[in-house]
């Protein structure tokens, strides 16, 4: 069982939850086409240079899209090939948002918040503004883009809202062989789904070609090399672009890195297990000294704990009708420890929970699977587990299961509790074939920065050393 935690998998107690919607791979036909070479570092599995489409100028107009509310911003889209290896085939259309310079231009910003399959059109749409003030940007476009397969830019969405909704939240502890038979059975729908609805393009949604469309993107700008700001998994994505591209780079800012390429098979499971659980300590210690904390307790991980076994036993019904179940409890949980602003909210949504309210649970569970108000859901946990396969990140399997279980409850016992020897399985399997992962290594002269931060439940500052 897997859960997606700040863009990188992991073995958690939260299941193999179902992911998102319907749709298709938009297509249409290339413009001529020119050589726009591909630059592979010796020894990479990148493919050699392909005649690929010409990159006219990008015709940047009113934004006609509910994110948008500023004036300043401009929208756009680029057409880049789906397939590198067939330029003349089908292409997709890759939604972009900018703050243009008002300075001296110096060149573009691309900008990537995480995931895999966040939005940074969202992000650039909603703080852009902020960003380009607080980090003095005025000479630079700074660009928000969906990558592949998110989103606007032709967002995988193999199982319809609905389909998601009923799904998402499912008792992740199975007790009984019915609430097993129901996770096995959304795993294996949303697998032939997406098989159904894209077949052997899956593999097509890589970080290998999202880098690849970033450096089209910079050609269609007109500029000669390209920086970028990457934020989780987005350090990554930033770094297969430093790898293919060496001197197409300007300068990078990669913070909160996530460097997955150099972990063990040990360390795969437990880095972020033992983040959350030391964040979730860090909470208990503040609620417990903290007289506002809604939670407050003698025990507060004692009454969390009950919390949870309670709602797994009896979930609680939402106002909506939704059931308020240990699944939406530990989501809800997850989500908040990200940030110390968010505890205040966690404490006060358990301890509504205590009496029978879930509704700010769901604000924070729903908030972190991208789900809306009005039960539509953005495409993040489903095109998030198609890139993750897509690019080669789905963890390796354990030679012994049963110790790395002891070894994960030594570590993290709350969030790998259920933990079972069953669920560490090849995830991608029935989507596609084994995918290799490319060595990150940066020949070229521009500097990139690497940031890592104590105390990151997600990415911890040991990938940023080791990046």
């Amino acid at each position: 069982m897997v859960a997606l935690i700040g863009g990188i998998s992991l073995i958690s107690c939260a299941g193999d939850p179902a992911v998102r919607a319907t749709g298709a791979v938009p297509i249409g036909a290339p413009p001529l086409t020119t050589e726009i070479p591909v630059d592979p570092p010796e020894g990479s599995t990148v493919d050699p240079p392909v005649e690929l489409p010409e990159t006219a100028s990008i015709d940047w107009g009113v934004c006609d899209d509910p994110e948008v509310t500023e004036d300043e911003l401009e929208c756009a889209t680029v057409t880049v090939p789906l397939d590198y290896s067939k330029p003349a085939g089908v292409t997709i259309d890759l939604a972009l948002v900018r703050i243009a310079a008002t300075d001296d231009r110096v060149g573009a910003i691309l900008f990537n918040p995480g995931g895999p399959g966040g939005s940074g059109f969202d992000h650039i749409a909603q703080a852009g503004t902020t960003m380009v003030g607080e980090m003095g940007l005025d000479g630079f476009d700074l660009i928000g883009f969906d990558p592949r397969g998110v989103d606007r830019s032709g967002g995988i969405r193999c199982l319809t809202d609905a389909q998601v909704d009923a799904t998402v939240y499912l008792d992740s502890s199975p007790d009984t062989p019915d609430e097993q038979a129901a996770l096995d059975a959304a795993s294996a729908e949303f697998d032939a789904a997406c098989l159904a609805a894209y077949g052997d393009t899956l593999a097509l949604y890589s970080t290998e070609n999202t880098a690849r469309d970033m450096d089209f993107i910079r050609a269609a700008m007109g500029d000669d090399q390209l920086s970028f700001l990457g934020v989780s998994y987005g350090t990554y994505l930033g770094s297969v672009y430093a790898t293919l591209f060496p001197d197409r780079v300007r300068a990078l800012v990669l913070d909160a890195a996530y460097e997955p390429t150099g972990d063990s098979v040990d360390e795969q499971y437990l880095t972020q297990l033992v983040g959350f659980e030391e964040a979730f300590k860090n909470w208990v210690a503040w609620c417990e000294t903290t007289e506002s904390c809604a939670f407050k307790s003698d025990d507060v991980a004692g009454a969390w704990d009950k919390l949870r076994a309670k709602l797994d036993e009896a979930p609680i019904a939402n106002a909506d009708g939704r059931s308020g179940n240990q699944a939406v409890f530990e989501t809800a949980t997850i989500s908040a420890l990200y940030s110390e602003s968010d505890w205040p909210l966690l404490a006060q949504a358990l301890a509504d929970a205590a009496t029978g309210d879930p509704q700010k649970l769901f604000l924070l569970a729903d908030s972190y699977v991208g789900r809306e108000e009005d039960g539509t859901y953005s495409t993040i946990e489903q095109s998030g587990t198609i890139i993750r396969c897509a690019s080669g990140l789905d963890y390796e399997l354990p030679a012994d299961p049963q110790a790395l279980i002891d070894a994960l409850l030594q570590a993290a016992p709350r969030f790998a509790q259920g933990v079972r020897p069953e669920d560490f399985e090849d995830s991608c399997a029935a989507l596609m074939s084994n995918v290799t992962v490319p060595a990150l290594d940066y020949t070229g002269d521009a500097p990139i920065l690497v940031v890592g931060g104590l105390n990151d439940p997600a990415t911890p500052l040991r990938w940023a050393e080791e990046m």
